[in-house]
């Protein structure tokens, strides 16, 4: 146990220093937040020509409708197990340029294709809606292409994307049921146990999808949500850090690494992880909360002052903010600009009694001696037995 600590912190420690591409977080979390054109242009600066970023360049083009450009990229995509992709690609692009010929010699090419999209994928496809009115597109398809299998995997996840959580637990039993032993059913069932609350059978499955596939970046970070909500927290630390590992470009299982820091009272791993997560969403107040929260737990209070008030100005409706930020004021001591948010937060947590603590200490530092003593005995009322102390130095 202590030398998987040690590892773990280890780890963590060097995250701060190792070598991850910002321009790619970044450029990650413009395509997460939807803001394909932005994203498209920071993909485009970076050399790095592993097969995630070519895919991404590639889906990118086809949303910002750059064809040519979309065309050039799917000839750049030539491993055997992105043939799939790339066929896929060229499959659009000559829909879109009315080939017709052309688009159904690839669509024969692709569907023969031992890597190649999910049935559905291809199908429901809008860029093949010409296609489909023709007589050539229902003659190709008589032919069985996908195995049942392969079938059942797609059906299963598109229930369990639109919640159809009945549907999808009968498609994942059957193919379980089957002895299959593939990782997939078992990692989609984990998903749908844990998002219905049955966290432990859940935590059940993702360690048997990760048996059968001990490399996949989102098993971890799955299992360290699981590990999270049952209070395993060093376990699940150490998930998301292998999935972090994995890859490092998903900004969303960064999140999932501050919170499961935060709770862990490691402030300077999650300090680390927060600052990836503020790279991939600089203008999101969620990221920059929680980078203010560490730097502030670390004990920086000015340092993290810029944060928090940059995620205020952004949603100044969160109430949580305010908190945070009355609490980093009261620790630089800038009393008055700390009573003031405490006394609006008490306007959503009229009985929270930390809030009265930190008011009580706020007024007696600026000279309202009767306000801080009422404050500090309604905070006592409310179960903040350290007001206690306070009242016997200060209003006896």
């Amino acid at each position: 146990m202590r030398i998987t600590a040690l590892l773990i912190i280890v780890f963590v420690s060097q995250l701060a220093t190792a070598r991850v591409d910002t321009l790619l977080l970044r450029a990650q979390g413009l395509y997460n937040e939807g803001n394909y054109e932005a994203a498209r242009e920071l993909f485009l600066q970076t050399e790095n020509d592993d097969d995630w970023v070519m895919k991404r360049k590639l889906e990118l083009a086809w949303y910002t409708t750059r064809f040519d450009e979309m065309y050039q990229l799917s000839k750049q995509l030539d491993s055997y197990r992105n043939e799939g992709i790339r066929l896929h690609y060229l499959l659009r692009y000559y829909a879109v340029k009315k080939d017709y010929d052309k688009a159904f010699e690839i669509l024969t090419e692709l569907l023969e294709s031992r890597h190649k999209p999910p049935r559905a994928a291809i199908r429901t496809d809008t860029a093949f809606d010409r296609l489909k009115k023709m007589p050539q597109w229902d003659s190709i398809w008589k032919r069985d292409h996908y195995k049942s299998y392969d079938i059942k995997v797609a059906m299963a996840k598109r229930e369990l994307e639109v919640q159809n959580y009945d549907l999808a637990l009968t498609l994942l039993d059957e193919l379980i049921d089957d002895r299959s032993y593939r990782e997939m059913p078992w990692f989609y069932r984990s998903r749908l146990l844990f998002e219905q609350g049955f966290t432990k059978s859940a935590l059940d499955d993702i360690d048997r999808a990760i048996e059968e596939e001990d490399d996949e970046a989102a098993f971890y970070a799955l299992r360290a949500k699981i590990l999270h909500k049952l209070g395993r927290e060093r376990k699940a630390l150490k998930s998301i850090i292998r999935a972090v590992e994995i890859d490092p470009y998903q900004p969303d299982y960064y999140l999932t690494a501050i919170e499961v820091s935060g709770t862990l009272e490691k402030f300077q791993q999650g300090q680390a992880f927060a600052e990836r997560y503020l790279t991939a969403y600089p203008e999101k107040s969620e990221a920059l909360y929680h980078y203010a929260f560490m730097v502030y737990q670390n004990g920086s209070c000015m340092k993290a002052l810029p944060y928090i008030n940059r995620a205020i100005a952004k949603a100044s409706y969160n109430p949580e903010l305010y908190y945070l930020r009355a609490q980093i004021y009261l620790s630089c001591k800038v009393y008055a600009q700390a009573e003031k948010d405490y006394a609006m937060c008490m306007d959503f947590w009229p009985q929270k009694a930390d809030l009265y603590y930190g008011r009580g200490i706020c007024r007696y530092h600026t000279g309202n001696r009767q306000g801080s003593c009422r404050d500090l005995q309604k905070a006592l009322d409310l179960g903040a037995l350290e007001a206690d102390k306070k009242i016997g130095e200060w209003c006896r």
